[in-house]
């Protein structure tokens, strides 16, 4: 075996996982794309669902519509840092959130807002770019706010 083949070789493996689609740092872990994907689609179903929520409960349809203007500002702020670490748009898929049930359905919403605020928490401390993770922890702390405003909303329709 001659030196450049050898030399060809050692690369191999590292330019098949890239054709594969498992690396490359500056695409960023497969993985980590997953996760900033389903938060992109999270995010935007969480918006649809704040702005019908809000032509549904007229007593508190400027509190859901400030969370809903707050998940759109979330879902474009994920949306950046897919592009930065991809080259490419990342658009959610479409929803149509339709919000029955009264109570139970803004419950429902709480608990989906704490369990959001864990999930940041949680990838921003995997993520590779720092923006990403700061953009995670950003969203945790609006998202657990969230959660305490329909608190509030739920002891007052109660």
């Amino acid at each position: 075996m001659t030196d450049s083949t050898r030399a060809a070789l050692e690369g191999f493996s590292e330019v098949w996982a890239r054709v594969r689609g498992e690396g490359g740092a500056a695409e960023g872990s497969g993985s980590e794309l997953e996760v900033l994907r389903e938060f992109i689609a999270d995010e935007s179903c969480a918006a649809a669902f704040y702005e019908a929520s809000a032509r549904r409960f007229g007593r508190f349809s400027s509190r859901l519509r400030a969370i809903a203007c707050e998940e759109r500002r979330h879902l474009r702020a994920l949306q950046a840092e897919h592009f930065l670490l991809t080259g490419e748009i990342c658009l959610p898929p479409a929803s149509c959130p339709l919000p029955c049930g009264g109570l139970r359905i803004l419950r429902t919403a709480w608990l989906d807002e704490r369990s959001a605020a864990e999930a940041y928490l949680k990838a921003a401390d995997t993520a590779s770019s720092a923006s990403l993770a700061a953009v995670y922890r950003c969203n945790a702390a609006d998202e657990e706010r969230h959660s305490e405003i329909l608190r509030e909303i739920i002891l007052c329709a109660l």
